[in-house]
């Protein structure tokens, strides 16, 4: 049948999501098509109402072919891998394209955010009263969605929406994942879904939230900090060590910062401070991580 549909239909169903209570909205489904405002505007209205948002990366398997929405800051953007924890062929890679767009070009972000297991997945065949195997950026989506849900209910229901933002969950997400080292962060996002790390994670916050009386939770950046001495390549590239020539491109950085206290914020200051760090002069991080 036809996979035809509609930008009215989507924002039918995510208003039912925000008027029914969801927590999580979870999307295998996605387009090239960035500029779709109303679309996007309602996905934003959406986490901004503190639902999680998880959408698959795509299956286009060339770097700058990030699907819309899982392309956007506020959603949990899923690449595939293979059974062996390599990079699925398929799965789409960073960086974002939107912020390419003239007149006023800037560097694209890192996508997708995280990634897990996207080959051979078992499931309910439609129409095949039995199971059948499913590959795709769209089948790995559901996994992580599961994962997050089990990390919600490790909140206490009374405090569950006040901890929980698409911040947060990404934040327990980013951390508790697992670096794959040869490969581009480009193509995982922080690395390979772990629930029990980012189960550990989330009850961390959980703890941060309870002794800030909900005030000034930590942000969380990705990529995690910018070394341009790490030899952590290719998982670090273009940000590591590499060697300088005299006709080289200036390298430019698009930093995602995750703010879990508050739907809207902005960078009023960047400044430069030489890292304390020794050997590290071009180390970048959040500065209490000093």
């Amino acid at each position: 049948g036809s996979q035809t549909t509609h930008t009215s239909w989507f924002l039918d169903a995510f208003n039912y999501a925000m008027q029914t209570g969801v927590d999580i909205v979870s999307l295998s489904i996605g387009g090239p098509d960035h500029f779709d405002q109303p679309f996007m505007d309602k996905v934003n209205e959406v986490t901004a109402a503190g639902i999680i948002f998880v959408s698959a990366i795509g299956n286009d398997g060339l770097f700058g072919s990030v699907n819309n929405p899982a392309d956007m800051m506020d959603v949990v953007g899923i690449g595939g891998l293979e059974r062996n924890t390599k990079i699925a062929s398929f799965s789409s890679r960073g960086m974002t394209t939107s912020e390419l767009r003239f007149p006023n070009p800037s560097y694209g972000r890192i996508k997708p955010d995280i990634a897990t297991i996207a080959r051979d997945l078992r499931g309910p065949g439609l129409g095949f009263r039995r199971c059948i195997s499913l590959s795709g950026t769209s089948v790995a989506t559901p996994i992580v969605t599961g994962s997050i849900a089990l990390l919600l209910s490790a909140i206490p229901q009374e405090r569950r929406r006040a901890v929980l933002n698409p911040a947060t969950v990404k934040r327990a997400l980013i951390r508790g994942s697992k670096r794959l080292l040869d490969s581009s962060i480009y193509e995982q996002g922080a690395g390979f879904l772990d629930v029990q790390a980012s189960l550990d994670e989330m009850l961390t916050i959980d703890k941060e939230y309870m002794h800030n009386e909900g005030s000034e939770m930590e942000l969380q950046l990705l990529p995690f900090y910018l070394d341009f001495t790490t030899e952590e390549c290719p998982y670090m590239w273009p940000f590591c060590k590499q060697p300088f020539y005299a006709t080289m491109q200036p390298v430019s950085v698009n930093v995602t910062v995750l703010n879990p206290n508050s739907a809207v914020s902005e960078v009023k200051k960047v400044s430069w401070v030489p890292s304390r760090l020794p050997k590290c002069p071009l180390h970048l991080c959040r500065e209490d991580e000093l």
